[in-house]
């Protein structure tokens, strides 16, 4: 890996965190959604505590949501906006889908943050072990954000692409919703510890898998938008 790769990779993540300090669109939408999320399931906890399994499960939930909701736009919002082109001039594929995905997650662990926080405080849920709780969060939000950004670097040129984010995010977002609510459930206390830790083990390796199909697939894909972008418009009807 080269340093001109990291300088770039670099680069585009401070030109997503720079855009966004601006706006704040994304950190208020994933914000906002996320505690709502949390007030409507903390409501719902908050009659009858549930067991460590289902509340696991509903901030699983949560998170998929907040996930396929602030993700994918950090991809799109570039060909919405018309500047998908400038960026194939300035950074590599493969670094350029590093340096969103990285942003991605750190906007998803943030959102991931609050949503855990609000429901915990709302339904008054012990944590039993705080590390694997809060590694179960940082591990699910970076398994999700790079695999949600995965699934918006791939529908790139798309006519429906916003919708076809999601819908292409389903197969993708199943194997971490069963690790995180493994290692979510072992934090609070249900099943037994070395669970919990070989769904952080699963987790990394879901991370480490997204990365690599992001890496390798982002180059063929973009290319492959380019070429359909840069095609010569026919000229009247066809005979």
């Amino acid at each position: 890996m080269s340093s001109s790769w990291l300088k770039q990779a670099t680069a585009i993540f401070r030109k997503e965190w720079r855009s966004e300090m601006r706006s704040k669109h994304g950190l208020l939408v994933g914000g906002l959604f996320s505690l709502l999320i949390a007030v409507v399931l903390g409501m719902g906890a908050a009659a009858s505590k549930p067991d460590p399994k289902l509340t696991a499960g509903m901030i699983t939930a949560g998170m998929l949501f907040a996930a396929a909701t602030i993700i994918p736009r950090v991809f799109l919002i570039e060909e919405d906006q018309g500047t998908l082109d400038l960026l194939r001039c300035l950074a590599e594929p493969s670094s350029t889908f590093v340096g969103k995905a990285l942003y991605a997650s750190l906007q998803m662990l943030a959102a991931s943050v609050v949503l855990v926080i609000v429901f915990l405080e709302m339904s008054a849920i012990d944590v039993v072990r705080p590390w694997l709780l809060w590694g179960g969060v940082f591990g699910s939000s970076l398994a999700l954000g790079f695999g949600m950004s995965f699934c918006g670097s791939v529908v790139l040129g798309a006519a429906n692409r916003w919708l076809l984010a999601g819908v292409i995010g389903l197969p993708l977002v199943l194997p971490t919703s069963v690790l995180s609510t493994v290692v979510l459930e072992g934090g609070l206390g249900g099943g037994l510890p070395s669970s919990g830790a070989k769904g952080m083990i699963g987790l990394v390796g879901l991370v480490l898998l997204m990365v690599a199909m992001g890496v390798g697939v982002s180059p063929f894909l973009w290319g492959l938008t380019s070429r359909r972008d840069n095609r010569p418009k026919s000229k009247g009807r066809d005979r």
